[in-house]
Order: structure tokens, then C-alpha cells, then sequence
């Protein structure tokens, strides 16, 4: 078991052990997306959404760690790809404040998790989109400064 792997399931562990839950996107491998203080690899994490595009259900697992500590750990149905795709959007349980903030998803009952940093230090927030295409991969697609990021925004 790698380090990041072990983090993850220790993560994971506290998470659900502080009984925290919601939802996050993920994709196919790890990607840094930029935002926040300039140079500081911190942003704000206005929401995180999930798209199945797949022709099978998935359940979808979500870890969103901010500097390193668990802040939300939650599982998602989401149903076969219709005509727009089934989507869900995470429960935002974590603090609307600057942090380095990193996204775990696993599909339904597989080992490995697939990490996606946010925060380069581009922009001050971001929004995270994880999609299971039609072929059933993970990819995450980051916007910069969406809707979701107004100062006092608590939705996601």
C-alpha cells in the first residue's frame, strides 16, 4: 500500500469517525487546479458535483481533505447515464475559507482512491465537477471563480 493510499484510508477512518458526511467528483488521475492566495497553492472549495454519463450505475465515494484533515466523506447513487446523465451535487460541509484542498473518489467498491489537487494559486475558488464518462473512467473538470464563490455563498 503506497503513502498516499494509506493517508487516504486513514483520512477516511477519521472522517467517518468524527461522523462526517457529503460528496465530491473525482477522476482518473491526480491533477492540480490552481486557485487562491497567488503562489500559496490555497483556494476555496465552493462545491463539488458528480455526473454518471456511464450506462451502469455507480455508487461514488468522496473524501475532500483541506490541508490535510478529512472535512467531508460521503457516498452517492447515481443512477445509468438518461438522456443528460444522472448527477449529484455534494453536500458542502467544509468551511468557506482559503485552504489546500485535495478530492478522494472511489467507485463502488474498488481499492484505489484517485486524488485531484486544488489550489495553485491562479484564482481564489474553485468548483469541482467528477464525471464517469461513457466508457466508465473518472475525470474531474475544475471552474474558476464559479457562481458558487460569491463572499458569503454557502451553497453548493
Amino acid at each position: 500500500m503506497n503513502a498516499t493510499r494509506r493517508r487516504v484510508l486513514v483520512g477516511a477512518g477519521a472522517a467517518a469517525a468524527a461522523g462526517l458526511a457529503g460528496c465530491v467528483g473525482s477522476g482518473s488521475g491526480s491533477g492540480d487546479a490552481g486557485g487562491g492566495d497567488a503562489g500559496s497553492g490555497t483556494a476555496r472549495l465552493a462545491y463539488v458535483r458528480l455526473v454518471n454519463q456511464h450506462s451502469t450505475a455507480h455508487v461514488v465515494h468522496v473524501l475532500v481533505q483541506r490541508d490535510g484533515d478529512p472535512v467531508h466523506w460521503s457516498s452517492h447513487d447515481l443512477d445509468a447515464d438518461g438522456d443528460v446523465g444522472a448527477t449529484a451535487t455534494v453536500e458542502r460541509t467544509w468551511a468557506d475559507e482559503p485552504g489546500a484542498f485535495a478530492v478522494f473518489v472511489r467507485l463502488d467498491d474498488a481499492d484505489d482512491w484517485t486524488e485531484f489537487d486544488v489550489g495553485d494559486g491562479s484564482v481564489d475558488c474553485y468548483g469541482v465537477e467528477t464525471r464517469i464518462d461513457a466508457d466508465g473512467a473518472l475525470e474531474s473538470l475544475f471552474s474558476k471563480n464559479p457562481a458558487g464563490c460569491g463572499p458569503d455563498s454557502t451553497e453548493s
